[in-house]
């Protein structure tokens, strides 16, 4: 069959059981003018579609005024059959039956619904059209939380976090180098890579402590000098020189001395002590200290 003057749509359907895989329908045409997008040349037989036959409605074919509509059907008399809707087409018939065929829902004029993170995918139940150019509303993320030393947390806000968002790091000084272990710490906050730690050398004397300090000063028979090599400054004590020589004598009334030699006394030395002369006799005369040692013996008054 072929097409009025402005064309034609045709709907074909089986009645009936199918009798052959190869019951179907075709379009053909004779027009270069109604090549197939996708073909660079017209068939030589002219075919432009091909639908197999079923029980339901073909999809509709629309017929040019130049196409023909080949139906192939192998069926057995009274068992089956074969429907065919040919609507010749106006300008009226066309724009009727594309209504039908393509009735759009009502739009909608309700404001979309906010997208959160962490919604789940909904299918919806609204049986209005969306409008191309909706658009969701999506929440404004706030300032990001500073990064500090805490337990690790997916968050409870509902807003998404920006490509180019930037989290602040928590800080603090750091303590003084002090103490004998090492220890991680409870602090929450990080350190800066050019964080500098106050040195403290904590110092003892026999064993009991006597302060914490950055530096130390060494005052008396030290040397101190920076070894650069070593990666140390040497602390170089001078052994106190024993004296050879014998302590001087006590006389009575010497006065106290701090003595000017760099010698030190040895632990059991002992200065001389001259042995008291016999007192003088005791008469009727002036007193007088003498030249006597305290320990003279007394001596009794005569008459």
């Amino acid at each position: 069959m072929r097409p009025g003057n402005l064309g034609a749509i045709v709907c074909v359907r089986l009645v009936g059981p199918a009798t052959a895989v190869t019951d179907r329908v075709e379009v053909r045409s004779a027009s270069t003018a109604e090549l197939p997008p996708d073909e660079a040349a017209l068939p030589s037989d002219g075919l432009q579609q091909a639908i197999a036959l079923s029980g339901e409605w073909s999809v509709p074919l629309l017929l040019e005024p130049r196409d023909a509509l080949a139906v192939y059907h192998t069926g057995l008399a009274g068992t089956s059959g074969l429907q065919v809707l040919v609507t010749e087409l106006d300008t009226g018939a066309l724009l009727a039956w594309v209504a039908a065929k393509a009735t759009l829902p009502p739009l909608a004029d309700a404001v979309p619904s906010q997208i959160d993170v962490g919604d789940l995918a909904v299918i919806g139940v609204s049986t209005k059209a969306a409008r191309a150019d909706h658009q969701h509303a999506l929440p404004e993320p706030g300032v990001p939380a500073a990064v500090s030393k805490s337990a690790a947390s997916a968050g409870a806000s509902s807003a998404v976090a920006r490509a180019d968002h930037k989290h602040d790091v928590t800080t603090a000084s750091p303590v003084a180098a002090a103490g004998t272990n090492s220890s991680e710490g409870v602090a929450s906050t990080l350190a800066r890579s050019d964080h500098v730690h106050r040195t403290e050398i904590e110092v003892r004397q026999a064993g009991v402590a006597a302060g914490s300090r950055p530096r130390l000063n060494f005052d008396g028979a030290v040397t101190v000098a920076d070894n650069g090599p070593g990666d140390r400054v040497d602390v170089t004590v001078t052994a106190a020189v024993v004296t050879a020589s014998s302590p001087s004598q006590i006389d009575v009334g010497d006065a106290a001395s701090t003595g000017v030699s760099t010698e030190a006394a040895r632990a059991d030395h002992q200065h001389a002590l001259p042995a008291p002369a016999a007192p003088a006799n005791v008469t009727k005369a002036a007193a007088s200290a003498g030249p006597a040692r305290p320990s003279h013996a007394p001596i009794t008054s005569t008459t």
